[in-house]
């Protein structure tokens, strides 16, 4: 049977009132009793939390259990047991309201189950091995409201032991798959001109998601998915980087010890024409592990912006929609006003008088008198009224089939003439906006305004800027 150490009694042995002790087995000139001489206890104890990680190999928990005592320099043994699912009922659940469910035997092992302490030993380190898939196995097909524990527990036959720190309860909280990824994968648009730009140099660090014991091969690629996939959802019309005109490692090695890796990505940009790009690094392959599902990638963007092209003899060839008295400054509201160059005047859909308040989608057409190769647009929302919300962009040399197409069924234009060379979403906020747009050539500007701030579908320009190549 073991012996546990309580307070009191020790107290009492120590100070000295054999009175309230046995005296029968008292030693060192009769003051304390012979159990007391070594005293085991774990050195860390109660309830721990622990995560595993699934590396293909067992999770190692290191206990040290301590012999002191008032001559520790004997020997002593002890050993070291899991309680069973009954005891840890009756100790923890029960007392709890937790449903406590003992790991399984065979996701489990103790190195030293057994111990027995030599005259100069003062501790020993037990270490128990865990085996994470075991556990993760356990906790998908058993209660889902289940909390699995390795309730480890000291006893000795011979030897006093320590009652107040002689349980460790090992709380596992999850297993997890240790993956492989960039540390950071957020899109950042970069800007450069065109024509004033070399190559574009980013730096970049991945890595293991826990401290790394490994030598891990990694094999980098480029992704065309992430792009098409990228540009799908968010409305951007993002080019991959041609090929030739980029450099990086095409793979790299984690060796062990060293948790992360660093590596250089390299475009030519003076080989590009103005427009939106990126180049998406991925994981390709690992010899060890997963890739992460989130961070798998870098997107590397940026943008080259064509010049600012020049709108001095521009003109408005059509709009569906203005306000030509209701606003301020006499005329203003009037369509001209978006391209005149006054970020104070505007225009705005019409809101009074018969006609008013005309439904989504409203057209815009900009006559710029000549050719352009067009590679981003800018628009800027009235000052601190933000009414237009989203649209689309496209260049024409043929005006007048989007006008008897829009004045025929305005409602289903924007379904029947696709997505035209670009989106835009304007924030609700004062200043230029700038859009990328799949570089295009034409004469004619056609902006569709799509989707509105407001209910009444009101919506209203400053300006609108245009950014490319002059033909």
């Amino acid at each position: 049977m073991k012996n546990k150490l309580y307070f009191p009694l020790f107290a009492c042995a120590l100070l000295g009132m054999t009175a309230a002790c046995d005296s029968g087995d008292l030693d060192l000139e009769g003051q304390i009793p012979e159990r007391f001489h070594k005293i085991l206890y774990l050195d860390v104890y109660g309830k721990q939390s622990q995560v595993l990680y699934d590396t293909n190999e067992a999770n190692l928990y290191a206990l040290s259990i301590v012999k002191g005592g008032s001559d520790p320099s004997t020997n002593a043994s002890a050993k070291v047991e899991v309680l069973s699912q009954e005891e840890v009922e009756v100790e923890y659940s029960n007392l709890e309201g937790v449903n406590y469910q003992v790991l399984p035997a065979a996701s489990y092992t103790i190195d030293q189950p057994e111990l027995l302490f030599e005259a100069g030993e003062e501790y020993k380190i037990v270490n128990v091995a865990i085996d994470p898939d075991q556990v993760k196995t356990a906790m998908e097909n058993g209660d889902a409201d289940a909390h699995w524990v390795l309730p480890l527990h000291v006893t000795s036959e011979t030897d006093s032991i320590n009652a107040n720190r002689d349980e460790l309860f090992l709380q596992v909280t999850e297993v997890i798959t240790p993956t492989i990824g960039f540390s950071n994968t957020s899109i950042n648009v970069k800007q450069y001109t065109y024509g004033r730009v070399s190559d574009i140099t980013e730096n970049v660090t991945l890595g293991l998601s826990t401290d790394n014991q490994w030598n891990i091969d990694l094999g980098l690629g480029i992704s065309q998915t992430y792009v098409d996939n990228y540009n799908s959802q968010n409305g951007t019309v993002f080019q991959l980087v041609p090929e030739g005109l980029y450099d990086f490692p095409a793979s790299l090695q984690l060796a062990s010890g060293t948790t992360n890796a660093d590596m250089t990505i390299t475009v030519e940009g003076g080989s590009l024409q103005p427009g939106d790009y990126m180049l998406p690094v991925e994981i390709a392959n690992t010899s060890l592990f997963e890739i992460s599902a989130s961070n798998g990638t870098y997107p590397m963007a940026f943008r080259i912006m064509g010049e600012e092209l020049d709108r001095s003899n521009w003109s408005m060839y059509y709009f569906s929609t203005e306000e030509p008295t209701g606003e301020s400054n006499g005329n203003n509201g009037r369509a001209p006003h978006m391209i005149d160059g006054n970020t104070g005047t505007y225009w705005h859909t019409q809101w009074q008088g018969e006609g008013a308040n005309p439904p989504l989608p409203h057209l815009l057409i900009v006559d710029t008198q000549s050719e352009h190769t067009f590679t981003q647009f800018a628009l800027m929302q009235r000052e601190n009224s933000f009414y237009t919300k989203g649209g689309k962009f496209y260049v024409t040399n043929d005006p007048d089939s989007f006008v008897e197409s829009y004045e025929q069924d305005k409602n289903s234009v924007s379904q029947s003439w696709g997505e035209g060379i670009g989106r835009f979403n304007l924030a609700q906020e004062n200043g230029a906006q700038t859009f990328g747009v799949m570089p295009a050539t034409g004469r004619y500007i056609v902006i569709l305004v799509t989707e509105s701030y407001r209910s009444e579908g009101l919506a209203c320009i400053a300006e609108l800027y245009a950014y490319g190549l002059n033909n």
